[in-house]
């Protein structure tokens, strides 16, 4: 594609319910392109005109509700439906996780892993909704490496936590849409001081994925009023078994060192010790 009809390509991805709903000139404005482009992109995707195109948005407008009053709404109508909720959740998960299966090859976790066991510093960032993502990939990368950072703005600014961020350090960025404005802004602040980023998001036209160097795709699209984070989790749990699995010596010591002070600090409950 030319630089113009991507453009107008990624549009319509990023924004498929204004696409169903609106005329070919009022989305190529909105995309900041000419008509004429916008008919060229279509011609190029096979459909004798825009008209063919927006139909297929519009068929599966119910699906593109993004607002999570809509989706709950939506999901109170299902109360009649023979069909049960709890199948189709699961079901919707299996295919995710196929999904997963079908795309992220383990030579992508091994390249991702071995970046971040050689960066100097691993920054990780998710907020919003991904923020428990992000905090879980966190608290278990740290039981091996030290080196690894949440942000998360709490007691300082996120500026403050990310302004030595530099071209020997990586970032591990999570997010989904709607996305969080700081995840973004800490990918493109790493993209610009030549810092490695690994993205886990929702889609190649999502804002992180522009500046990743490592790309994951975790699908959530769910009966559910909210996203499904099953793949989500998958992919941090293998992301996390690659590093552990690709470190040395030194990570096994320091799980074990952390182990051993959490025995003196007392902190796991046992059936010996009084209540």
């Amino acid at each position: 594609m030319s630089p113009q009809v991507r453009k107008a390509a990624e549009f319509v991805l990023r924004n498929p319910a204004l696409t169903a709903m609106h005329s070919m000139r009022r989305v190529a404005e909105e995309a900041g392109v000419t008509p004429p482009t916008m008919l060229r992109m279509v011609k190029l995707l096979g459909f004798d005109g825009y008209e063919a195109f927006r139909d297929v948005y519009r068929q599966g407008y119910h699906l593109l509700m993004s607002d999570f009053g809509g989706r709950a709404r939506k999901l109170q109508m299902r109360r009649d439906q023979k069909v049960s909720l709890w199948s189709d959740l699961i079901e919707a998960n299996n295919g995710h996780l196929q999904q997963l299966i079908d795309r992220v090859r383990s030579d992508d976790l091994q390249s991702a892993a071995a970046r971040l066991l050689a960066s100097r510093r691993v920054f990780v960032v998710g907020m919003l909704s991904s923020f428990s993502f992000a905090n879980y990939f966190h608290y278990v990368g740290r039981l091996a490496l030290p080196s690894w950072h949440l942000l998360s703005a709490v007691g300082s600014t996120l500026a403050d936590e990310v302004a030595t961020l530099g071209p020997r350090d990586a970032v591990v960025a999570v997010g989904f849409n709607p996305y969080a404005l700081s995840t973004v802004q800490v990918a493109s602040l790493a993209r610009e001081r030549k810092a490695a980023i690994v993205a886990i998001t929702d889609s190649e036209t999502s804002p992180i994925a522009t500046f990743a160097n490592h790309l994951f795709i975790a699908p959530n699209d769910s009966p559910q009023f909210f996203g499904s984070f099953v793949a989500t989790v998958a992919l941090v749990e293998g992301l996390l078994a690659y590093v552990v699995n690709q470190g040395g010596e030194e990570l096994v010591e320091n799980i074990a060192a952390i182990e051993g002070t959490r025995e003196i600090f007392n902190e796991y409950w046992s059936p010996d010790k009084p209540r």
